[in-house]
């Protein structure tokens, strides 16, 4: 490497301030991205400011490596790394930390038997660092000076060598290596990290991976650059608070072997019983499936199960890990002197671990896996955020995690209050008892709204809260469409919607969440290019909000409304098919199911006029018209049709609801109401 490309790549002391500093249009939107500066800070001295990674970059420009990121140089990628180093006449002080990371990774065993560069690598985790970590503050390190800068990549491979082959096993899935057979060579490289990752985890759950990638750790050398006292906090090897946050990855960004069967049949251990007399007897009925779509919804939405499934199992490990590091200890919570990174680290672990163990519990209806206790302690110690200039990647990235906590709380609140059991929401929907409580959520909702809103956070951050405030908001409120399709469910003769005024209201706050919801991702998330990059996580709030919506559609709707409805979803649809990053993403899947219920619904809208002699409508027969042990207080005023505000005119549509009539058991799944164990839609479509 000549001189003059050395001077290019190097920099001052004074801009090592600003290593982490990136474009605007670039910056994460959590606040553990050092990156992030406030608008008015100068940008001329960072480092990597002419590092652009967009949705419109070409794979070479999005993807090369450090010194192929710069136009006036020529790419270096067919030269061997370690042949790239720097002259040893230049003053070290000028170093910018590449040489250092080159020869890191070069001894990286995978970069030894020539998987990928040096340079590849530092690539896959500038994108990583660049694209997904904002969308979703996985990272709690603070300032991330693991992957900010390569110069702290040496700090990556040597202390958290679990966390780095995760990282490297994302990134690949979305990063297309530039050059001749980049597609197939990436393709590979995925597969391959992929299964060191498995095989990693595999250690880790027979408890090995204590001094390192299975090692034990060699007398007197230390693994972890922190006080030895801290060794139970920070752990060494593959039992990290890194290889939590491994974990906690893997739930968000799906490798691409989980839409694959597992290499072994997954059946009952080997044995085959369907010929075993002790087999339960086939049902003969032909499925009830939707024309269209060509199998089930429960088939369909299978790789949404198996990644639920997952999500659970890996959140558990990365729960017990924690607690086996000591993240939940008691500690004594002062403001001066200021916490160690050791205790700031763990403390962030403790909100995003609650944060995923409660959302994906209450979305499953499953217990937690985090005590009570546990949960009020964390939530008793956060501060309350104030809104600022962002300009501090730490504040910024408290101030997403302790807002985080607060919705999330919000929505285990509701689903320990609605939906505790299927019993118990029965008899709230049945008595009445389900309007009092949303009453009390209203304005816990706006409270969190209003104090969100006055954050200012950054995009894409912004964008994701958003989409989860809204996720809550249809999701507390649909109780209210649950108790109306129950209600027809349980009349005789004709399935009239029973719907009173603030069954009105909350149906309506289910509509406009869905909406809002949607229309964020098309107008925002995909358009920045944040949708492609987006966690499985969010193309699961995209599905709940469309079937929701869709969902409404029972109830009938004006001709406008759903044709604006449809528009949103079909939009959305096409959203998620372009941003989809190969052709066996979840996004394809979700696309081609809401395509097909979005066309279905269409056909089968019908005109609703209800004429003023229909029994239970008007007067007092509602309560002698419904069965199932509804509590009625005064007449047709309060729970008749006319409560919804349209029936009987000429432009309302709706679904049919003769095929629910005699079903038992109106449920809450994570799509929105079943009716016996069948989707909604399934039983009114199919």
């Amino acid at each position: 490497m000549d001189s003059t490309r050395m001077k290019t790549e190097s920099r001052s002391p004074s801009t090592e301030l600003n290593d982490s500093v990136h474009d605007e249009h670039t910056r994460p939107a959590s606040s553990n991205q050092s990156h992030h500066h406030s608008p008015t800070q100068p940008t001329s001295v960072r480092w990597n400011q002419s590092v652009h990674f967009t949705e419109t970059d070409s794979v070479a420009g999005s993807s090369a490596s450090y010194a192929s990121s710069h136009p006036h140089r020529k790419s270096t990628s067919h030269i061997s790394p370690k042949t790239q180093t720097t002259p040893r006449s230049q003053p070290s002080v000028l170093d910018d930390g590449m040489e250092k990371a080159m020869k890191a990774w070069n001894k990286f065993r995978f970069v030894k038997a020539g998987w990928f560069t040096a340079r590849e690598a530092i690539s896959f985790v500038e994108y990583f660092y660049k694209h997904l970590h904002p969308l979703s503050p996985t990272l709690t390190n603070p300032t991330l000076l693991h992957v900010s800068h390569p110069r702290h990549h040496h700090l990556l491979l040597r202390h958290e060598p679990f966390l780095a082959t995760t990282i490297l096993t994302v990134a690949s899935r979305y990063l297309t290596l530039p050059g001749p057979g980049g597609q197939s060579r990436s393709f590979a490289i995925h597969d391959m990290l992929w299964r060191e990752v498995r095989s990693a985890f595999e250690r880790l759950m027979w408890g090995g991976g204590w001094g390192g990638l299975g090692v034990p750790r060699p007398v007197g050398m230390s693994n972890l650059a922190v006080d030895p006292a801290n060794d139970a906090k920070t752990g060494r090897g593959l039992r990290t608070i890194g290889t939590v946050e491994g974990l906690l990855i893997l739930t968000e960004w799906h490798v691409r072997g989980l839409h694959f069967p597992m290499d072994v049949e997954e059946s009952d251990l080997g044995i085959d019983l369907t010929d075993d007399e002790s087999a339960p007897p086939h049902d003969s009925r032909p499925p009830r499936v939707v024309e269209g779509l060509g199998d089930k919804i429960e088939n369909i939405l299978e790789p949404a199960y198996r990644s639920d499934r997952m999500s659970w199992m890996l959140l558990g490990n990365a729960l017990a890990l924690a607690y086996e590091l000591g993240v939940f200890d008691e500690t004594t919570h002062t403001t001066t002197p200021p916490p160690s990174p050791t205790l700031l680290r763990s403390k962030r672990i403790q909100k995003l671990l609650l944060v995923y163990v409660l959302q994906l519990a209450s979305r499953l209806g499953w217990t937690s896996m985090i005590p009570r206790g546990v949960r009020e302690s964390v939530r008793h110690h956060q501060p309350t955020p104030t809104p600022t200039t962002w300009s501090n990647p730490d504040e910024l990235q408290d101030a997403v995690y302790n807002t985080w906590v607060d919705l999330t709380m919000l929505m285990n609140s509701s689903s320990e209050l609605l939906f505790p059991s299927r019993a118990r929401t029965k008899s709230i929907m049945r008595s009445n008892e389900y309007v009092q409580l949303l009453d009390h959520f209203r304005p816990l909702l706006k409270s969190w709204k209003d104090t969100f809103l006055a954050l200012s956070l950054p995009p894409p951050i912004h964008h994701i809260l958003v989409l989860e405030y809204e996720h809550v908001r249809f999701y507390i409120n649909s109780i209210a469409l649950q108790a109306v399709i129950d209600r027809c469910s349980q009349r005789r003769g004709i399935a009239i919607p029973q719907i009173g005024p603030r069954d009105t209201e909350f149906i309506r706050e289910v509509v406009s969440a869905s909406r809002s919801l949607l229309t964020t991702v098309i107008e925002d998330m995909y358009p920045a290019g944040y949708l492609k990059h987006a966690p499985v996580r969010i193309y699961l709030r995209i599905l709940s909000a469309s079937m929701f919506l869709l969902k409404t559609f029972s109830l009938g709707a004006r001709g406008v409304e759903v044709d604006r409805s449809m528009e949103l979803i079909e939009g959305v649809c096409g959203c998620l098919r372009r941003a989809a990053v190969d052709d066996v993403h979840l996004g394809l899947k979700f696309a081609d199911l809401l395509g097909g219920l979005a066309g279905r619904v269409r056909g089968a809208l019908e005109k609703m006029v209800v004429e003023s002699s229909t029994p239970g409508v008007e007067g007092g027969g509602g309560q002698e018209e419904v069965g199932g042990g509804y509590q009625w207080e005064g007449n047709g005023e309060e729970v008749g049709l006319e409560g919804w505000g349209q029936w009987g005119n000429e432009d309302w549509l709706a679904l049919p609801l003769d095929p629910i009539l005699g079903f038992e058991g109106v449920t809450q799944g994570t799509m929105g109401v079943d009716v016996g164990g069948m989707d909604l839609l399934e039983v009114l479509l199919a």
